[in-house]
């Protein structure tokens, strides 16, 4: 089951009647001084706590929002569909949109580059070669590549994988692990964004595949490190 799915679901459980859009996601980190934020079942500081966010940590939010409580969703584990939803006061929300963002970007066919003075970043792809991998099937459909669940398409081999994710800062290279990359297919370089929160921290956000396999991933730097990464679909 893709995240989106999951999320719906968890809607559902939580907040019986009430109804998210699927469409047009937002994106957000916590804005808190003690290091994280309660997700609250309900919209009150005395509802029950079902989970919390810590900082750097990104989550999806309901932007259109009008009450002082904001619904959201915490992936609760890396590449893996199923989470937390929940309510969190909307004076802990700090948006990524809010951070500057890199306006000096590159598409090419088969990679993109975004650089400012201090950090530049670079994504390739390669063709999918399924004799390099090992692909599950369940009843004929594509269910995981090198057993790890597959985002850019559904239930049917991808055509493209991103097969390279450097980032040089102030002139050094920042190290990235294979694992931050290795399942993520049919990437559409054109929706590179990069939010710079500050000198040492920044996002990395690329909206990739279509249909039923549409998904964001956000790539997590902090302190000049890899962090994490998030990935959710947005079917």
């Amino acid at each position: 089951m893709y995240l989106r799915g999951m999320k719906t679901l968890i809607a559902h459980i939580f907040f019986s009647g009430v109804c998210f859009c699927a469409n047009g996601q937002s994106f957000a980190i916590i804005n808190d001084p003690d290091g994280y934020v309660n997700i609250r079942e309900g919209r009150s500081v005395t509802s029950r706590i079902v989970g919390k966010i810590n900082n750097y940590n990104v989550f999806d939010y309901d932007k259109s929002s009008k009450s002082e409580w904001v619904w959201v969703y915490k992936q609760e584990v890396e590449d893996e569909s199923g989470g937390i939803a929940g309510f969190v006061h909307q004076s802990r929300i700090l948006p990524l949109s809010s951070f500057k963002t890199i306006k000096n970007t590159s598409f090419f066919k088969d990679s993109c580059v975004g650089r400012n003075d201090s950090i530049t970043v670079v994504i390739k792809s390669s063709p999918f070669n399924p004799l390099k991998h090992k692909v599950v099937y369940t009843d004929k459909e594509l269910e995981k590549i090198d057993g790890k669940s597959s985002r850019g398409m559904y239930r049917t081999l991808p055509k493209k994988a991103i097969s390279s994710f450097k980032i040089i800062k102030s002139g050094i290279p920042i190290l990235i692990p294979e694992s931050a990359f290795d399942n993520l297919y049919e990437p559409r370089f054109k929706t590179l964004k990069i939010f710079v929160q500050t000198n040492d921290t920044f996002y990395i956000e690329l909206d990739n595949g279509e249909g039923d396999g549409a998904y964001t991933v956000i790539w997590i730097i902090k302190g000049s490190k890899y962090f994490k990464k998030f990935a959710e679909s947005t079917v």
